[in-house]
């Protein structure tokens, strides 16, 4: 659940497949490999550097804002050539769905870091 998933798709019309492998065979699809929670490029010195979240959710290695934020900062994956992001699960029910927009649950979001599960909002002071 902490991990991240980037993609870009082309949707050629809204399909009804009861299937997963329907949509995939059907959707154009872009996308980064899954950075799971494993790993490890957030190191103990880069997390010290991003600002503190006022929340009981504290980032650490493998969360997906801390990941995301390392890409950004280290230009290791363009961001504009993505669409979407979300966590492995938001991206199969992304697929089912095919909306417009990535929805997240709670407990996933605050599984990324940088949410507040008592207002469920993310903390966008520290994000900018």
């Amino acid at each position: 659940m902490h991990g991240v998933l980037l993609w870009k798709a082309t949707i050629p019309e809204k399909l009804n497949y009861p299937n997963l492998f329907s949509v995939f065979n059907n959707t154009v699809l872009k996308s980064t490999n899954l950075i799971t929670w494993q790993d490890q490029r957030c190191d103990k010195e880069f997390l010290k550097s991003l600002p503190s979240s006022p929340s009981h959710c504290n980032l650490s290695t493998g969360y997906g804002i801390a990941t995301m934020i390392w890409l950004n900062k280290n230009n290791a994956n363009p961001t504009d050539e993505f669409d979407y992001c979300g966590t492995i699960m938001d991206f199969i029910v992304w697929m089912f769905t095919q909306c417009e927009a990535v929805v997240t649950s709670s407990h996933n979001a605050c599984s990324w870091g940088y949410y507040d599960i008592e207002s469920s909002q993310w903390e966008v002071e520290q994000l900018n």
